[in-house]
């Protein structure tokens, strides 16, 4: 049995999603752990206090330009995607796949996926281990925010979502954690009992997110590993129609 993600808009301005399950926004991340990066061609830039009293990764120059690293020269910062409290989402696991407390961080290079022509692009089939990265800590409490901005102030991501979970079939499409990939072209030769789809991410208007021609994306990972917690072994694939 998979899990249904359905992403939806806060009802109110002031609606706290910190610390809870959320699509989008800035991440919080445990201590010690920064917002994940890909070796890119802008420099390095500095890292300061958030206006929200988060930790600020700020863009170099102008709003047209990606934000970096506050840590690495040459770092870009991937997009983050979404954070899942294992504890919400433990009474659907039926197999009991998932830890049942802490939290997962999904970051992915998704950039122009969402619309920004100027970034980078990776291809259809599986992506390289250094444009995704999926984190995983026990502990879902003293959680640090970090916030990343453009130039002139604004938010350089999307506004944050929070997540409603309901239970799903094994090869649905749409936004769903386990189960199966939607689309199986890449896995036909692997023993499909042994991979477990950690994520599955498909195309939504509402947020201009589309993978070429009716595509999807899947964070991947062996049932092995999943039990183990070997999350750095997690491996992302892009298939289209």
């Amino acid at each position: 049995m998979a899990i249904r993600l359905t992403p939806t808009a806060p009802t109110a301005p002031n609606d706290n999603l910190t610390g809870r399950s959320h699509w989008w926004g800035f991440p919080d991340l445990p201590e010690g752990v920064g917002w994940p990066c890909r070796r890119g061609e802008e420099p390095n830039n500095n890292v300061g206090d958030g206006p929200n009293g988060g930790v600020v990764e700020e863009p170099n120059s102008g709003a047209a330009e990606r934000p970096n690293c506050g840590s690495e020269e040459g770092e870009e910062l991937l997009t983050f995607v979404c954070q899942v409290d294992l504890a919400e989402v433990a009474p659907l696991d039926k197999e009991g796949l998932l830890p049942r407390e802490g939290m997962l961080w999904f970051f992915a290079d998704l950039d122009y996926f969402l619309g920004d022509t100027e970034a980078p692009c990776e291809g259809t089939g599986e992506w390289p281990q250094d444009s995704f990265r999926v984190i995983y800590s026990p502990n879902s409490t003293s959680l640090h925010t970090h916030e990343a901005y453009w130039a002139d102030g604004t938010p350089a991501t999307l506004p944050a979502e929070a997540i409603v979970f309901a239970p799903a079939e094994e090869s649905d499409f749409g936004h769903k954690l386990l189960g199966r990939p939607a689309m199986t072209e890449g896995y036909e030769e692997e023993d499909d009992s042994r991979q477990v789809s950690l994520l599955q991410v498909d195309e939504e208007e509402r947020w201009g997110l589309r993978f070429f021609d009716c595509g999807l994306i899947n964070f991947v990972i062996e049932r092995n590993d999943l039990r183990s917690l070997h999350f750095e072994r997690v491996r992302l694939c892009l298939h289209t129609l």
